[in-house]
C-alpha cells in the first residue's frame, strides 16, 4: 500500500508540474521595513517578469478562467494577480508588466482607496522601525487588554507586533485606526503622511483600469478576515467590494480574493451568491482542471527571488 501511495504522489507531482499557475504579488518598492515579505524590489520585479515572458506564457485570469472552463489550459500559462491596492501598482508594476506585453489583475480593497497608509504598513513602522521601545504597553482593544512588558515578555519585537497585528485586523477600522494613533505615540512614531506606502487614489484606479495592463477584481470592502465574520458581515464585504468596485469603474467586475487568503463554506458561498466568477485564495499550487472556481491557489512571490529562481520555484517549473 505505501508504494502505491508513493506511486500517486510521484504521478500527481509530475502532473502538477504541468499546469497552469496564478502568481500572487502585493507591491513592487524598496522597503527597508517589510515583515510579511510583501514588497518586490522594482529590479528583481522586472528580471521577474522578463523572465516569465520569455519562458512561459503569460495570460489574464480572465482568459486562463475561459480555458479552464472549457476543461483545457495550456501547461506553460501564468496569470499575474496583484492583492491590496498599493499605487505602486501603477507606478512601478503597470509600466514593467506593458513592456513585456503582460496581462495581470488588481484585486482592490475600496475602502483603502485614497488611504494615506494601509495600516499593517503603519503597526510595522511604529513597533519595528524605533531604535527603543517604552518599557510597558497597555493596548486597550476589547474585553481583554494587551500588556506587554519588556522585562516580562521579553523584548522581541516581532513577537510584540504579530500579537497586536492579530488583534488589530478584527477591528472596526474607526476603532484601529484609533489605536494606531495611540501606538504611534506610545512609540514616539510620526504618523506617516508622506505616501510612501499609500493605496490608490480613485483615479490612479481608474488609469490602472484603463492602462490595457490590468484588469480590476475586488478583495472585500476592509480587508476583514472573513472566518471571523458573521454571514451577514461576509455578504456586507464581499457583495460590497464588488458594487464599489463597479461604481467607480463603470464595468462588470466579476472576479474576488479573499482577504490574507482565508476562506470557509459561507464565505465561499457568499463569493458565489455576489455574482463573481471565480475567486482566489493563497493555497500554494498550481491549477487543476478539478480545482475549485471559489478558492483558486496561487504562488506567492518571494522578495528575493531572481527571474531564474522566480521559474524554477513555480510548481510548473524547472
Amino acid at each position: 500500500m505505501k508504494a502505491i501511495a508513493r506511486a500517486r504522489r510521484l504521478l500527481r507531482r509530475r502532473m502538477d508540474r504541468r499546469r497552469p499557475t496564478i502568481l500572487l504579488y502585493h507591491r513592487v518598492a524598496r522597503q527597508d521595513c517589510d515583515p510579511w515579505g510583501l514588497a518586490v524590489p522594482p529590479a528583481l520585479f522586472a528580471e521577474q517578469i522578463e523572465a516569465l515572458a520569455r519562458r512561459r506564457t503569460v495570460v489574464s485570469l480572465e482568459r486562463l478562467a475561459d480555458e479552464l472552463e472549457r476543461g483545457r489550459a495550456p501547461d506553460d500559462w501564468v496569470a499575474i494577480t496583484f492583492d491590496d491596492g498599493y499605487a505602486d501598482v501603477l507606478h512601478e508594476a503597470c509600466p514593467v508588466l506593458r513592456r513585456h506585453g503582460c496581462a495581470a489583475t488588481l484585486f482592490v480593497t475600496t475602502d483603502m482607496l485614497d488611504s494615506p497608509v494601509f495600516w499593517w504598513d503603519r503597526l510595522a513602522r511604529a513597533i519595528l522601525t524605533p531604535a527603543r521601545l517604552p518599557e510597558e504597553l497597555e493596548l486597550d482593544d476589547g474585553p481583554t487588554p494587551l500588556r506587554w512588558s519588556a522585562a516580562k515578555d521579553g523584548a522581541d519585537r516581532s513577537a510584540l507586533h504579530l500579537a497586536i497585528w492579530r488583534r488589530l485586523r478584527r477591528q472596526d477600522p474607526k476603532r484601529r485606526d484609533g489605536l494606531l494613533d495611540a501606538i504611534e505615540a506610545w512609540a514616539g512614531v510620526a504618523p506617516s503622511r508622506d505616501g510612501e506606502d499609500r493605496a490608490l487614489t480613485i483615479a490612479e484606479l481608474r488609469e490602472l483600469a484603463g492602462s490595457g495592463v490590468f484588469s480590476i477584481g475586488a478583495h472585500t470592502l476592509s480587508h476583514a478576515p472573513l472566518p471571523e465574520l458573521t454571514q451577514s458581515e461576509k455578504a456586507v464585504e464581499i457583495a460590497g467590494s464588488r458594487r464599489r468596485c463597479e461604481e467607480i469603474l463603470g464595468r462588470k467586475v466579476d472576479t474576488f480574493a479573499y482577504p490574507f487568503g482565508e476562506l470557509d463554506v459561507e464565505a465561499r458561498e457568499e463569493a458565489r451568491r455576489a455574482g463573481f466568477r471565480l475567486a482566489c485564495s493563497t493555497v500554494r499550487g498550481p491549477v487543476r482542471p478539478d480545482s475549485d472556481r471559489f478558492a483558486l491557489p496561487r504562488v506567492t512571490v518571494k522578495p528575493s527571488w531572481s527571474g531564474a529562481r522566480l521559474v524554477s520555484q513555480l510548481p510548473w517549473g524547472g
